[in-house]
C-alpha cells in the first residue's frame, strides 16, 4: 500500500521525500495522508480540472523544506476576536504544519483533506493566512463542494455586517506658523459605510479632503468586508494617504498598505521641518479617523 501511495506522489508530479516531514505518535498513516492530498490538489491544478491564479512551482517548491507534525492535541488559532479549533495550523517563520489527528481522520472526504492541506501549504508560501482562504475555498467550489468546508468546519452563510459611521478629524498648522497657531480643523463623517458601488462583499466609504491652500490632500477609505468562505473572520479597517503637493512626500497608513490586519482606529501625521528654518516648507498635519 505504501508503495502504491510512492507511486500516486510520483505520477502526480510530486513526491513524499520533498517534504521534511515528521510526526509524532504512532505511525506515519496520518503524515502521508496529508502530503497526498497536498500532491493531489497540486495534480488537479496542474492537470486544468482546478484553475487557480497562483504559481505551480512556488506551491512544489515549498513543500520541500516544510515540516509537517501529526499531534494529538488540540490547535488553537486565534484572528481578530475569534479563536478557531483548527484540524491543521502552521508557522511560516518555522515552515512548519500541525495537523491534529483525529478532527483530521474525522474528515470523511479526501477532497476537503486536499483543500485544507492546500491551504496550509500556501499560509506557508505568503500566499493565505489564518482565516483568509482565498484559493483554497475556490479549489473546493470548483470540484463541486461547499466553499465554507474548507477550514475543516460546517457549511456556512455569507453574513452583512451592521454598518458603522466613519469619522475623522483633520488638523492642519500651514507653512511658516507655530505648531500651535493658525490652527485649521477640517471634520469628515460621520459617513455610514454602505454596500459596494462594484459589487464586492463589503461595505465601504471613502472620502477626499484638500486644505484651503491646495497643498495637502488626504485619502481616507474605510471597510467592513462581509463574513465569506474565503474571508472567515472579516475586521473593519481604515486606510488613509496623506500627499504633499508642495515637498512631493506621503505617508500611507492602514491594512490596504500591508501595516496591520485590524485598523478601527488609526492615526497619521505628514510634517516637514517643522523648526522654520524653511518656512515655505514647513507645515504639519494630523489625522485621526476611528469607525464607531
Amino acid at each position: 500500500m505504501k508503495n502504491l501511495l510512492v507511486l500516486f506522489l510520483l505520477t502526480s508530479g510530486f513526491c513524499t521525500s520533498a517534504f521534511a516531514w515528521k510526526e509524532t505518535g504512532g505511525g506515519d498513516e496520518v503524515g502521508l495522508e496529508f502530503q497526498r492530498a497536498y500532491a493531489a490538489a497540486l495534480q488537479r491544478i496542474a492537470s486544468g480540472e482546478v484553475s487557480l491564479e497562483v504559481d505551480q512551482n512556488k506551491l512544489k517548491a515549498v513543500a520541500e523544506s516544510a515540516r509537517v507534525i501529526i499531534v494529538d492535541e488540540q490547535l488553537f488559532v486565534s484572528f481578530g476576536s475569534e479563536v478557531q479549533d483548527s484540524v491543521a495550523i502552521n508557522d511560516r517563520a518555522m515552515r512548519t504544519v500541525r495537523v491534529q489527528r483525529a478532527r483530521w481522520k474525522g474528515i470523511k472526504d479526501p477532497r476537503v483533506q486536499e483543500a485544507i492541506a492546500l491551504h496550509e501549504m500556501l499560509s506557508l508560501a505568503g500566499i493565505e493566512s489564518t482565516g483568509v482562504y482565498k484559493y483554497s475555498a475556490d479549489y473546493l467550489q470548483q470540484i463541486g463542494l461547499s466553499p465554507w468546508l474548507v477550514s475543516g468546519g460546517p457549511d456556512g452563510a455569507i453574513e452583512k455586517p451592521v454598518a458603522k459611521d466613519l469619522v475623522c478629524e483633520i488638523r492642519y498648522f500651514p507653512s511658516g506658523l507655530g505648531r500651535y497657531q493658525g490652527e485649521q480643523l477640517y471634520p469628515v463623517g460621520p459617513i455610514r459605510l454602505k454596500e459596494d458601488s462594484r459589487g464586492r462583499q463589503v461595505l465601504s466609504a471613502r472620502q477626499t479632503v484638500t486644505t484651503k491652500d491646495g497643498r495637502f490632500t488626504i485619502d481616507i477609505w474605510a471597510f467592513q468586508p462581509y463574513r465569506t468562505p474565503t474571508f472567515r473572520n472579516p475586521v473593519a479597517n481604515i486606510a488613509l494617504v496623506i500627499d504633499d503637493h508642495k515637498n512631493h512626500l506621503s505617508v500611507q497608513r492602514g491594512s490596504n498598505f500591508g501595516s496591520g490586519f485590524e485598523y478601527e482606529n488609526l492615526e497619521a501625521e505628514l510634517f516637514y521641518n517643522f523648526d522654520n528654518q524653511d518656512p515655505e516648507k514647513s507645515g504639519d498635519i494630523l489625522t485621526s479617523c476611528k469607525l464607531r
